[in-house]
């Protein structure tokens, strides 16, 4: 969906809860591809349409939001996003560099880890030369190599 500026905040406004609900509402959030501004303040731009469970906890309020600062600046803050590209390039590169099954199937394990932090930004929040496409679709053709070597 087009990003209009806006961006989702989840303010934690429980207090008191153990440990383990804690976590487990920040597994939620990160799951959601929420990042913590501070403690209890998690947000992220409003670009996916997808729907927001975590809506729904009850330890949190939710908010549409437009920060005062520079939305890039705040993006690269909140998800290091030059060191998220670094990684990215450099798992690519490996991927497509290693030869060995088992070091390929290792390096693309990385890879896919490295995907599930991706925050999924807009267009206009990524840093030059984002690597997070090109990224998508190296697995992509990772996966249809091992649908390749199934089949024979």
């Amino acid at each position: 969906m087009p990003w209009t500026g806006n961006w989702e905040m989840a303010v934690v406004v429980a207090t008191g809860r153990s440990g383990r609900d804690r976590a487990a509402l920040r597994d939620v959030l990160s799951q959601h591809r929420l990042a913590e501004l501070r403690e209890g303040i998690w947000l992220r731009p409003a670009n996916l349409d997808r729907p927001a469970a975590y809506q729904a906890e009850p330890a949190l309020n939710t908010f549409v939001a437009r920060p005062d600062r520079d939305a890039a600046e705040l993006a690269e803050h909140l998800w290091q996003l030059g060191d998220w590209s670094r990684r990215a390039h450099a798992l690519e590169a490996q991927l497509r560099e290693t030869t060995d099954p088992a070091l390929r199937l290792t390096v693309a394990a990385n890879l896919v880890r490295l995907l599930s932090t991706d925050p999924i930004l807009p267009p206009a929040l990524l840093p030059a030369q984002c690597p997070a496409e090109s990224l998508r679709a190296a697995y992509g053709a990772y996966q249809g190599e091992l649908r390749a070597l199934a089949a024979n």
